[in-house]
């Protein structure tokens, strides 16, 4: 089905496990509960989809777009999202345990109460991302842009922020930062959190 034009397409719950979507518009497709798992998603269009609780572990997704799509509850395990438009996208509560994303547009993303346990966001962009209540606990974040993301309540033990842009970032009271690495290293970190860090 590569190139193939699915524009819309009503794919709720379908198997398309190992199936070839490269270069394939599913712009706007509904695809909730699909099976996309070791499908092949090279520079395939899933701009705007809805993908709710989709499966798209070991998915091949190199230039895929995926701006602006709903991915609430998605599982993402062994994927390699590096490089890829996540935009504005909309992952609530997904499992990216240990995917790559590193150099991947999440600007503006969703990600509240995600499970981004050993995620690798190094160089990403996660300009303005909500990522309140998510389990960042071993993450890589080195040289990833933060500025204007929200971090409150999120779990950050071991997690590496080494060079990363923590300008104008939210951060809760109550934040656990003893095992955080890299700090020392991080830039534009705001003045009230290194005296809080005692950084000054």
């Amino acid at each position: 089905m590569s190139e193939a034009n699915l524009r819309s397409a009503n794919l709720n719950h379908a198997d398309l496990c190992r199936a070839d979507l490269s270069g394939a518009d599913l712009s706007h497709a509904i695809l909730n509960g699909a099976n996309l798992s070791d499908t092949i998603l090279f520079s395939t269009n899933l701009s705007d989809a809805i993908l709710i609780a989709a499966d798209l572990s070991y998915a091949k997704l190199n230039g895929a777009k995926l701006n602006n799509a709903r991915l609430n509850g998605a599982m993402f395990l062994g994927a390699d999202l590096s490089g890829v438009d996540l935009s504005r996208v909309i992952l609530n509560e997904a499992d990216l345990s240990g995917v790559i994303l590193s150099e991947a547009d999440l600007s503006g993303a969703d990600l509240t109460d995600a499970i981004l346990f050993g995620t690798d966001f190094s160089y990403a962009n996660l300009k303005s991302a909500n990522l309140s209540g998510s389990n960042l606990s071993g993450a890589i974040l080195n040289g990833a842009d933060l500025s204007h993301s929200d971090l409150s309540y999120a779990i950050l033990g071991g997690a590496d922020l080494s060079d990363a842009n923590m300008e104008k970032i939210t951060w809760g009271k109550k934040q656990q930062w003893e095992d955080v690495r890299g700090l020392e290293t991080a830039v534009n970190v705001p003045e009230a959190l290194k005296e809080e860090l005692g950084l000054k």
